[in-house]
Protein backbone atom coordinates (compact mmCIF):
# COMPACT_ATOMS: atom_id res chain seq x y z
CA UNK A 1 0.00 0.00 0.00
CA UNK A 2 2.75 2.43 0.97
CA UNK A 3 4.56 1.23 -2.49
CA UNK A 4 1.54 2.54 -4.64
CA UNK A 5 1.35 5.94 -2.76
CA UNK A 6 4.77 5.99 -3.19
CA UNK A 7 4.45 5.55 -6.86
CA UNK A 8 1.17 7.46 -7.24
CA UNK A 9 3.22 10.80 -5.65
CA UNK A 10 5.98 10.26 -8.50
CA UNK A 11 3.29 10.15 -11.14
CA UNK A 12 2.09 13.66 -9.97
CA UNK A 13 5.31 15.14 -9.77
CA UNK A 14 5.86 13.96 -13.70
CA UNK A 15 2.47 15.00 -14.64
CA UNK A 16 3.50 18.81 -13.06
CA UNK A 17 6.58 18.59 -13.89
CA UNK A 18 4.98 18.14 -18.34
CA UNK A 19 2.42 20.33 -17.53
CA UNK A 20 4.74 23.27 -16.26
CA UNK A 21 6.90 23.27 -19.39
CA UNK A 22 4.10 23.12 -21.97
CA UNK A 23 1.94 25.13 -20.32
CA UNK A 24 2.64 28.77 -20.31
CA UNK A 25 0.24 31.67 -18.38
CA UNK A 26 -1.92 33.70 -20.72
CA UNK A 27 -3.66 37.27 -19.71
CA UNK A 28 -7.31 37.60 -19.77
CA UNK A 29 -9.12 38.87 -22.93
CA UNK A 30 -10.74 42.63 -21.37
CA UNK A 31 -13.73 41.41 -23.14
CA UNK A 32 -13.88 38.23 -21.36
CA UNK A 33 -13.20 40.34 -17.51
CA UNK A 34 -16.30 42.87 -18.56
CA UNK A 35 -18.62 40.51 -19.72
CA UNK A 36 -17.90 39.03 -16.07
CA UNK A 37 -18.00 41.07 -14.19
CA UNK A 38 -20.90 42.66 -15.70
CA UNK A 39 -22.49 39.44 -15.51
CA UNK A 40 -21.41 38.93 -11.58
CA UNK A 41 -22.78 42.60 -10.45
CA UNK A 42 -26.07 42.01 -12.55
CA UNK A 43 -27.37 38.38 -11.34
CA UNK A 44 -30.43 38.13 -9.07
CA UNK A 45 -31.20 35.57 -6.84
CA UNK A 46 -34.65 33.67 -7.42
CA UNK A 47 -37.84 34.94 -5.45
CA UNK A 48 -40.02 32.12 -4.40
CA UNK A 49 -43.07 31.84 -6.54
CA UNK A 50 -45.48 32.68 -3.08
CA UNK A 51 -46.05 32.24 0.26
CA UNK A 52 -48.70 29.44 0.07
CA UNK A 53 -46.03 27.16 -1.74
CA UNK A 54 -43.76 28.07 1.41
CA UNK A 55 -46.58 27.27 4.11
CA UNK A 56 -47.15 23.75 2.50
CA UNK A 57 -43.86 23.13 2.66
CA UNK A 58 -43.45 24.06 6.25
CA UNK A 59 -46.84 21.90 6.69
CA UNK A 60 -45.32 19.17 5.02
CA UNK A 61 -42.38 19.27 7.03
CA UNK A 62 -44.02 19.28 10.37
CA UNK A 63 -46.25 16.56 9.41
CA UNK A 64 -43.50 14.27 8.24
CA UNK A 65 -41.46 15.49 11.91
CA UNK A 66 -44.06 14.23 13.47
CA UNK A 67 -44.88 11.10 12.08
CA UNK A 68 -41.20 10.10 12.37
CA UNK A 69 -41.38 11.06 16.05
CA UNK A 70 -44.17 8.35 16.78
CA UNK A 71 -42.42 5.89 14.72
CA UNK A 72 -39.42 6.39 16.35
CA UNK A 73 -41.51 6.56 20.08
CA UNK A 74 -43.60 3.66 19.26
CA UNK A 75 -40.15 1.57 18.08
CA UNK A 76 -39.07 2.50 21.95
CA UNK A 77 -42.01 1.62 23.59
CA UNK A 78 -42.14 -1.94 21.86
CA UNK A 79 -38.19 -1.95 22.97
CA UNK A 80 -39.15 -1.86 26.55
CA UNK A 81 -41.87 -4.17 26.37
CA UNK A 82 -39.50 -6.63 25.04
CA UNK A 83 -36.95 -6.06 27.79
CA UNK A 84 -39.74 -6.72 30.22
CA UNK A 85 -41.04 -9.56 29.04
CA UNK A 86 -37.34 -11.32 28.40
CA UNK A 87 -36.70 -10.27 32.10
CA UNK A 88 -39.75 -11.56 33.31
CA UNK A 89 -39.46 -14.62 31.28
CA UNK A 90 -35.77 -15.19 32.65
CA UNK A 91 -37.17 -14.87 36.12
CA UNK A 92 -39.65 -17.46 35.94
CA UNK A 93 -37.04 -19.75 34.41
CA UNK A 94 -34.95 -19.04 37.91
CA UNK A 95 -38.21 -19.63 40.12
CA UNK A 96 -38.89 -23.04 37.69
CA UNK A 97 -35.15 -24.02 38.28
CA UNK A 98 -35.29 -23.08 42.41
CA UNK A 99 -39.02 -25.38 42.38
CA UNK A 100 -37.97 -28.22 40.52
Amino acid sequence: MRLKRKHYKKDLFDIEAILQSSLKPVSPRPEFIQSLQKGLMNYTFMQSESSETDLKKVVLFAFIGFTGLLFVFSLWARLVVLIISMLGMVESSKHDKLVN
